[in-house]
């Protein structure tokens, strides 16, 4: 059975030069979602800066796309993504996992969620149509990546590497960013 990563009902939009996306705290189990009202930036666990303005659109994956493991349970996934034509009219495409906790593990933790959702997104589209692939990691309680996280990303790296490269792709991997802000361009 093929999965829709590309569902109309998981889907935002925004070209504002700045929002956010959300995600609310568990045990709610709704999907994460744009946010374009400045007056509930204390929701916003992520900022997208789109300096230039381009269409974005955000799709839900977490608690809106199905995804079972063989035994049936719901399989770990991140909780979204981003897919945009940039100037020059290049489709690109960025995972994003979406923390707000101070706990250890969230970046080991959300690199596999990632990685779940990249493998079974490969499985099911042809991710080598995507000019720019990258994801992030945003944790509103840890703006950005220290020193302990390095480690982690070239990990991340090195085994999404594979993960391409199996499929046909000529990749070095996908860049991991841990920030808060994630960058269209």
């Amino acid at each position: 059975m093929s999965i829709n990563f590309f569902e109309n009902s998981c889907k935002n939009f925004s070209s504002l030069q700045e929002f956010g996306l959300c995600d609310k705290p568990h045990p709610i189990k709704e999907p994460a979602y744009i946010d374009e009202e400045k007056q509930n930036i204390e929701d916003w666990i992520a900022k997208v800066e789109n300096k230039n303005q381009i269409l974005i659109d955000f799709y839900a994956i977490d608690n809106c796309v199905e995804i079972l493991r063989p035994n049936g349970e719901t399989e770990s996934s991140c909780d979204g993504m981003i897919c945009y034509k940039d100037v020059f009219n290049l489709d690109n495409i960025i995972f994003i996992e979406l923390k707000n906790r101070m706990s250890k593990g969230w970046v080991k933790k959300g690199t596999e969620q990632i990685k779940i959702t990249l493998e079974i997104f490969i499985k099911n589209n042809n991710i080598g149509k995507f000019t720019l692939k990258v994801a992030y990691i945003c944790n509103r309680q840890h703006p950005s990546a220290n020193n302990s996280s390095v480690a982690e990303i070239q990990k991340f790296k090195d085994e999404t590497a594979s993960l391409l490269n199996t499929n046909g792709l000529n990749s070095k991997g996908l860049n991991l960013k841990i920030d808060l802000k994630v960058i269209v361009e």
